[in-house]
């Protein structure tokens, strides 16, 4: 799957737009309703994703943590990326692949894409940790945007992501906005 996944990557510019490295493995995304995403860029309405999604990858058992985070390099749009990465999502600490049991850094904000920006690119990246986090929740009233997953993964000492998924939405009339 790495030439897929690194294919994919390039293909959609998340490498370079978010990571310099492709991880190697494809996570898995089921939308609240049960629905999995199975293509890797699948376009969905944000109405489909006001809620956390299960996210699952091959752990390495629960002894293993891992860092989860959900990002939009489109923010305010794709053309006019000024705010360049929007954070969606952080969790920490996750046992193997059980994202309830870690430790959310940053609460889940669904994809609320404005009108007239056209497609967004919704990016989950998965870390493997070598050690557990003491990073602190921020607060709600952080700052999404002006973001870096890269920076993120280089301050914490996470490298590369080991797993990834990217789907695609873009303004939905009678969405929440």
């Amino acid at each position: 799957m790495v030439e897929g996944m690194s294919a994919e990557f390039q293909k959609h510019e998340i490498v370079p737009d978010v990571v310099s490295h492709a991880p190697r493995e494809l996570a898995e995304v089921v939308l609240p309703g049960g629905y999995g995403l199975h293509r890797f860029g699948e376009v969905i309405k944000p109405s489909q994703i006001q809620r956390p999604p299960k996210l699952h990858w091959k752990g390495d058992g629960t002894d293993q943590l891992y860092t989860l985070l959900m990002v939009d390099p489109d923010a305010p749009s794709r053309t006019n990326p000024t705010r360049r990465e929007w954070v969606h999502w952080i969790v920490v600490n996750i046992p193997g692949a059980d994202v309830p049991q870690g430790k959310t850094l940053l609460e889940y904000a669904p994809p609320t894409p404005p009108a007239g920006t056209g497609l967004h690119r919704y990016v989950f990246l998965i870390y493997k940790q070598d050690r557990s986090s003491s990073a602190s929740p921020l607060p709600k009233t952080a700052s999404r945007g002006q973001w870096s997953a890269a920076e993120f993964a280089e301050k914490n000492g996470l490298g590369n992501p080991v797993a990834g998924f990217m789907f695609q939405a873009e303004f939905e009339t009678g969405g929440r906005h």
